[in-house]
């Protein structure tokens, strides 16, 4: 038997964490169970084999500590619709977990514990980052990363650190994004170099946005984890080769200087004033530079439009095709008040942004003419 008594929006909060680690579809369905371990704290986990989440919380009481496994999807669903206010009481005995609120109560059965996989190890801690910068880096990173499972190294993050700094980039073949922050790591020397899948890495968005976060690796560095005092996620190192993405970032001509400065927010309201004659399916936009004004430009076959903002600019005019959704989701990445689009020889050469973080870059590959064929 287990019982404990613990406020209702602390474990709805823990369940509805956790149980995103557990996977919604399975031919195993022992993996769609969250454990629940009571003690001094109790931890909720969800694990697909691939993943691993876990979080501890503070319980009111613990009267018989001990361990059960629940279906993750249900017992997350009961937690949530209790009463935040509430405390609920937890005992598990037999085969079913009654849950019992101050005016609910809740019947929800056990499945077998002995059946389920051991959790992994999170491993050696190998360094630590600031969470909050690490959380924005990331969530400026990950909007490149691709959702194309055939193609699982482009799926990834990479990640790799050195004595100073971490290093994060993700690409999806048209889109690829860079950023460099600092970190301490566990000893001198220490490295970091792996791959992890980006949907794993979300996970850790929903820990902590401040405080510091602990990198660790197991299993003979082929599980990756990210920890705070009160949460953990572990995930399985991509067996995939990366592209060697530093090579593919453009080097603006120091020579023969080719840009436009713009107000980030005055590009992101162009983008917005074409969007409603978008056509169809794939959504393009035409970037016009011409002296000091860019013009945004959107058409397909009867409607059409345009918005210009005025900007910094060098080099020859240049008019250039790009995705609009990939274009508004990059500018999204950037809150300084300027981004500043770097060129290429041709309107075929990706586009290099960069804000007034000069650790972060965002590269966008333009969209081929209609002449020249469709473009992704």
């Amino acid at each position: 038997m287990t019982a404990f008594t613990i406020p209702a929006g602390v474990l709805a909060a823990a369940a509805d964490w956790a149980v995103r680690a557990a996977p919604a579809k399975t031919v195993i369905p022992i993996m769609q169970g969250i454990l629940v371990d009571a003690g001094d704290q109790v931890t909720v986990s969800g694990f697909d084999y691939e993943c691993r989440a876990t979080v501890t919380v503070e319980p009111i009481a613990v009267a018989t500590p001990g361990r059960f496994l629940v279906p993750g999807a249900f017992f997350a669903a009961v937690t949530k619709s209790a009463t935040k206010g509430d405390d609920l009481r937890l005992e598990a005995a037999g085969s079913s977990l009654t849950v019992t609120a101050p005016r609910a109560r809740w019947e929800v059965p056990l499945m077998p514990l002995e059946e389920y996989p051991a959790l992994p190890d999170p491993g050696e801690p190998v360094g630590t980052v600031d969470a909050e910068v690490f959380q924005r880096a990331l969530r400026r990173v990950i909007s490149a990363a691709s959702l194309d499972q055939t193609l699982p190294m482009l799926t990834g993050v990479k990640i790799t650190a050195d004595d100073e700094y971490l290093e994060m980039a993700a690409t999806d073949r048209f889109r690829l994004t860079a950023a460099r922050i600092p970190w301490k790591p566990g000893k001198p020397g220490q490295k970091l170099d792996v791959l992890i899948s980006g949907q794993i890495l979300k996970l850790t968005g929903r820990a902590t946005d401040s405080g510091t976060l602990t990198l660790t690796t197991g299993d003979h560095n082929s599980m990756l984890g990210v920890a705070t005092p009160t949460h953990l996620v572990t995930g399985r190192v991509l067996d995939a080769v990366f592209p060697k993405y530093r090579q593919l970032i453009p080097v603006p001509d120091e020579n023969a200087p080719r840009y436009a400065k713009v107000s980030t927010a005055d590009l992101i309201r162009a983008v917005a004033q074409v969007s409603p004659a978008q056509a169809k399916g794939v959504f393009h936009l035409v970037l016009e530079v011409d002296g000091d004004t860019l013009t945004v430009k959107v058409s397909d076959d009867r409607k059409s439009a345009e918005a210009a903002v005025p900007i910094e600019s060098e080099g020859k005019p240049i008019s250039i095709r790009t995705n609009g959704t990939w274009l508004d989701a990059a500018l999204d990445c950037f809150t300084g008040e300027h981004v500043t689009v770097h060129f290429g020889i041709s309107n075929s050469r990706p586009m290099l942004f960069q804000g007034d973080d000069p650790d972060y870059q965002h590269v966008l590959m333009p969209v081929k003419s209609p002449e020249m064929g469709a473009a992704a």
